[in-house]
């Protein structure tokens, strides 16, 4: 046999694992997959959105422009692509109800469902602290700092999302702007 041989009949490759507790968690890595995936629709959704924003400009009456139909049959497909995959996302979060990338998954859910810009938000500093708690810990693991990884992402896709004017009016941000008293004023 040669050592080539040897070698590939010794793999330690997870398949090849002979321990009898060992046994793959598989939603976990079914969550894993459709969150990431969620992240990447969901990118093309902002880029579609960005691209039918560029094509209309400061006109809003040219959305009903029909040179415009193919950017915004363009939006409204990515962002039916992005309902879609939150529910499956969602659906697939159910079975590991603790799992950070579950709760980022209800967290996006919720944010993209939300019509009120301070509950947006709210998911937005609720998935920021989930990222400080998959980095908990002197040393993560490698498995944690990639979990973190990508509930970074999710909450940057959030912010990118609360800050695009097809998702939140400037009527709706000035509503949420906190009340000051004018310059030179004295509170009383």
């Amino acid at each position: 046999m040669s050592v080539q041989t040897h070698r590939a009949a010794s793999s330690a490759f997870p398949c090849d694992i002979s321990d009898p507790d060992f046994e793959p968690d598989h939603s976990a890595a079914r969550l894993r997959h459709l969150f990431a995936d969620c992240l990447r629709i969901l990118d093309r959704a902002i880029a579609a959105e960005q691209d039918l924003e560029l094509a209309v400009g400061d006109d809003t009456s040219a959305m009903f422009n029909p040179a415009m139909i193919n950017w915004l049959k363009a939006a409204e497909t990515a962002w039916d692509r992005v309902t879609d995959q939150l529910g499956a996302l969602c659906k697939a979060a159910d079975v590991l109800p603790d799992s950070l990338l579950s709760k980022m998954s209800f967290c996006l859910s919720d944010a993209m469902g939300s019509t009120d810009l301070n509950d947006c938000d709210h998911q937005i500093q609720y998935g920021r602290q989930l990222v400080v708690q998959a980095l908990r810990g002197a040393a993560a693991s490698v498995a944690a700092r990639d979990t973190a990884q990508l509930l970074s992402f999710a909450v940057e896709r959030l912010e990118i999302i609360a800050n695009r004017p097809f998702m939140f009016s400037d009527e709706d941000r000035a509503e949420d702007m906190p009340q000051q008293d004018p310059p030179g004023m004295t509170p009383y």
